[in-house]
């Protein structure tokens, strides 16, 4: 979610509170064993799903989510969605899954069909979306990932407009990096003005490090992802040896050890713009 984090704004605290009522008895049980929780997530609901509620459908998903099983999840979403076809929360999980998957335009799909289909009042969909989007822009041509860029851009505004979090800040200064990278690569005007509201939402990302005590995989990768554009973006802005963020990226590393994450993906899952994959490899493998 940006959204996690997540990247995907799939927040740890949305995330608890979804899959609380299900799994708190299991997690509570493995802590005592000393052992990973597996979770049935249906077998704790009624069997009869068509009766289901929303909340319930939603804590099915969130529950295969936390599993990690995202093939499962997205079917749970979808079924969901056919009985509450206005739910932003299904189509957000549904989304999120999808993107798990590493299925960006399907996730760009459900994330823009959510906007169509639902009030969207919280803004986490706008935020996803223009995530999702981030992943394929280096698909398109010149003038094609521009017009997407803008959209994003107007995207993870209208987002934060509606509610403010670390995962959309992060969101907003992978965009600005975006548009300030095809800037300064082709000499165009507005360099400027990018750097500019990159350094206001950077300011306002101060303190998302503390959310690393959380231990949560996404925000591993929400934070590799942010120490290296910043220092990228440090460069365009004019300084010979940007420093900052170096501590948090080691935070971030130390972490992903500790999570048995793959560190050789790690920039693959946490990089959506190929012109900073180099540095970020760069960044990880020389620590």
């Amino acid at each position: 979610m940006a959204i996690t984090a997540r990247s995907f704004s799939l927040s740890p605290r949305l995330l608890g509170t979804l899959i609380a009522s299900i799994a708190a008895v299991v997690f509570i049980a493995a802590l005592v064993l000393g052992t990973r929780p597996t979770i049935r997530c249906a077998a704790t609901l009624p069997a009869d799903r068509q009766n289901w509620t929303q909340r319930q459908w939603a804590d099915n998903t969130s529950c295969l989510i936390e599993q990690r099983a995202y093939d499962s999840a997205y079917s749970s979403a979808e079924a969901g969605i056919a009985y509450f076809p206005r739910s932003e929360t299904l189509y957000n999980l549904r989304g999120y899954a999808a993107a798990e998957l590493q299925q960006y335009g399907l996730a760009t799909f459900d994330f823009a069909e959510g906007i169509r289909k639902t009030p969207s009042r919280t803004g986490l969909l706008e935020n996803n979306l223009a995530w999702s989007m981030l992943w394929q822009v280096d698909e398109l041509s010149t003038e094609r990932r521009r017009r997407a860029l803008l959209q994003a851009r107007r995207l993870y505004e209208t987002s934060l407009r509606k509610s403010t979090s670390c995962e959309r800040i992060h969101t907003g200064m992978f965009v600005e990096y975006a548009i300030a990278d095809d800037l300064h690569r082709h000499r165009l005007p507005g360099l400027h003005h990018a750097l500019q509201r990159y350094a206001e939402l950077h300011a306002q990302y101060e303190g998302c490090e503390s959310r690393l005590a959380h231990h949560d995989r996404d925000i591993v990768r929400e934070f590799v992802g942010a120490s290296v554009i910043d220092r990228e973006m440090s460069k365009m802005a004019g300084v010979a040896l940007p420093v900052r963020q170096v501590k948090d990226l080691h935070r971030a590393l130390d972490l992903a050890h500790e999570l048995d994450m793959n560190t050789a993906t790690l920039c693959d899952r946490s990089v959506p713009i190929h012109a900073a994959r180099p540095a970020c490899e760069t960044q990880v493998y020389s620590r």
